[in-house]
């Protein structure tokens, strides 16, 4: 007797439910052999012994560290910049920064970046390393894993891609989250955002949305590099309106003419970065110009020691 596709269906369920519940609802799981064929990065390899020398371990690099993973030096000509904003009014943050490469498991050694107060300093991948005194670079580890802590709160990092053929360049950081940890001051501004020196290449716009009812909204406007304060400017504002500024009308605005070797700038809320002191949010958005008007979001920081 030949079977209908419905009738032999029917039969089939009624033969996994007289397996009871698990096993109709069980979901098979297939393990995947070969899972070297996938791999791309590993950790540090550590000898067990030197009477044991070919036997190698992996180590478990211990400690609450921010992890940014796909760093690169020039894959594909892709480079790889991190910036390291500090939100601090008065001190100074240093940041460390353990480099991994993925192809070998090299660690290639700790570097060191310190920030001033309301700075973002920013760093090639090549600038990292050069500045450790470390082993020789392997040229088969075309991506890094970077491993940051810091000694201070406020403190955040942003991972930047740029490629050096089509100039387009996208924000590739990756957050973690963990409960009971403050992300307030990771909104109290916007960094690196390009002067006018910039603007023929790749123009940027800061947005401030009002979600509350505050009549005016102070923004404070510091160098990048150092940290310097270049200007305070205050805007009238409505309840749920968004406001757009170009790079040169808030330089207009303080009063600011960059030079030519002056290319970011941090726009920050006026007040306490840990307490928000408007029910507002700033992004930070950037067309390129060459890739035919894209618009990148230069937005997100992530916190470090999360």
């Amino acid at each position: 007797m030949k079977l209908s596709a419905r009738t032999f269906a029917l039969l089939t369920l009624s033969a996994l439910a007289s397996f009871g519940p698990a096993a109709a609802d069980e979901t098979i799981v297939h393990q995947l052999r070969n899972s070297e064929a996938y791999l791309v990065g590993r950790a540090p390899v550590v000898r067990e012994s030197a009477q044991s020398d070919t036997a190698e371990r992996s180590a478990v690099i211990v400690g609450s560290y921010t992890v940014i993973p796909n760093a690169t030096p020039g894959l594909n000509s892709n480079f790889s910049f991190i910036r390291f904003p500090n939100f601090n009014a008065d001190l100074t943050t240093v940041t460390t920064v353990r480099m991994i490469g993925d192809a070998t498991g090299t660690d290639y050694g700790t570097a060191s970046v310190e920030s001033a107060p309301w700075s973002s300093p920013q760093r090639s991948i090549t600038d990292l390393y050069q500045s450790i005194d470390g082993v020789a670079f392997n040229p088969a580890d075309t991506t890094l894993t970077l491993y940051l802590q810091n000694n201070q709160v406020l403190s955040g990092v942003q991972h930047v891609y740029y490629n050096s053929i089509s100039d387009f360049f996208e924000n590739m950081s990756a957050c973690t989250h963990v409960d009971g940890v403050s992300y307030i001051p990771m909104g109290a501004g916007v960094v690196n955002v390009h002067t006018s020196t910039l603007q023929s290449r790749f123009p940027s716009v800061v947005k401030v949305h009002n979600r509350g009812d505050t009549a005016s909204i102070r923004l404070r406007v510091h160098d990048g590099p150092t940290g310097n304060l270049l200007g305070v400017f205050a805007f009238n504002a409505v309840a749920n309106s968004t406001y757009a500024f170009t790079a040169p009308q808030i330089e207009a605005a303080i009063g600011y003419i960059p030079t030519p070797a002056d290319f970011h700038m941090n726009v920050v809320f006026d007040g306490d970065p840990s307490i928000p002191p408007y029910n507002a949010i700033i992004t930070h958005t950037v067309t390129n110009v060459r890739v035919s008007g894209s618009v990148l979001n230069l937005t997100t920081i992530c916190n470090i020691n999360d």
